[in-house]
């Protein structure tokens, strides 16, 4: 009889996250008031969502005045953007 083991699992990481939109946002902006301002791979990794989706998110949520980044939409294009909750928006 074999055995199969069950996946490891990083304890320093959440487990998989819930579908649904308002989980994925309550997930991306509790990471973001917990962490400050990060990179979009960082948050990723951090709340276990996929990049397409992390961004997604954050472009709403800046559109929203939610969030912000230090670099504007439009000349990101070869640059790193951080983001961070807008003054005013810590939960």
């Amino acid at each position: 009889m074999s055995t199969i083991p069950y996946p490891t699992m990083d304890p320093a990481l959440p487990p998989e996250a819930p579908t649904g939109s308002a989980t994925a946002r309550s997930l991306i902006l509790d990471y973001l008031l917990k962490n400050g301002a990060s990179r979009v791979a960082d948050i990723c990794h951090a709340v276990r969502l996929s990049r397409s989706t992390v961004h997604g998110h954050l472009l709403r949520l800046e559109s929203a005045g939610t969030v912000r980044s230090n670099i504007p939409p439009g000349a990101r294009a070869r640059f790193t953007p951080y983001f961070s909750l807008s003054p005013g928006h810590a939960r």
